[in-house]
């Protein structure tokens, strides 16, 4: 199961950085959180940001996710919003990444560079990515965000499905 994009933070940093009228609603991560611990998945790729680190540090995180941590490998992938992790995970052949790399310049300073180097480095490569919070069918497997369109990635036998909650 991949996923991205619970920007898990406090209402203050909703209200105060991001201006949300209304709490950002966590009834979807908790969800993916049970499904998680009731069929125990191989593995489980959190693409990112997953907490606002730019903003706070992580607020507590909920019970239901260290249940997630208990019962499945948990891979954790660099965001924009939250540096820990992993640039990219390779698993079973599958690229797993957050997405917004696509926005960082390259070697040569420029998005464009980038764009190019990645292209180059994953030919042929079958990739999962997040952060476009609402899925984008341009790559193999965009899951979009678990919080904002409610979805998420299962990878069953190497083919990946967008799931909705």
């Amino acid at each position: 199961i991949a996923f991205s994009c619970v920007h898990w933070m406090t209402r203050k940093t909703q209200v105060e950085v991001y201006g949300y009228d209304e709490p950002l609603d966590y009834a979807p991560f908790l969800r993916l959180c049970d499904i998680i611990v009731q069929t125990k998945p191989h593995a489980v790729v959190n693409l990112g940001d997953f907490t606002e680190l730019a903003w706070e540090d992580v607020p507590p995180l909920p019970d239901m996710y260290r249940w997630v941590e208990a019962v499945s490998v948990v891979h954790k992938v660099a965001g924009n919003h939250d540096q820990d992790g992993a640039q990219f995970v390779r698993l079973d052949e599958i690229r797993y990444e957050h997405g917004h790399k696509l926005g960082v310049p390259g070697d040569d300073g420029s998005v464009d560079g980038y764009i190019e180097a990645l292209r180059e480095n994953t030919r042929g490569m079958r990739i999962v990515h997040g952060h476009t919070h609402t899925p984008n069918e341009a790559w193999p497997l965009d899951v979009g965000s678990v919080t904002f369109s409610r979805t998420y990635g299962e990878i069953v036998d190497g083919v990946p499905t967008l799931r909705r909650l």
